[in-house]
């Protein structure tokens, strides 16, 4: 999948400049936001994905810090 994104010339990590806070922030406005809580889309296999609020938070930190 990644080899996909990259051939159709998008970005495969966020721009080194946007830290963690910065992209939280972000994503604390986003239209996926429900009750102040932030909802994910995550992949549950190739054209599967789903949106849930359950995940582990440090995960996410994690990803985000790279």
């Amino acid at each position: 999948i990644e080899r996909l994104i990259k051939l159709a010339g998008l970005p495969v990590v966020p721009p080194p400049e946007l830290d963690r806070e910065t992209l939280l922030g972000l994503m604390a406005v986003d239209k996926k936001v429900l009750n102040g809580k932030i909802r994910l889309v995550l992949p549950d296999g190739l054209g599967h994905s789903r949106i849930t609020e359950n995940y582990d938070p440090e995960k996410l930190n994690q990803t985000l810090d790279g």
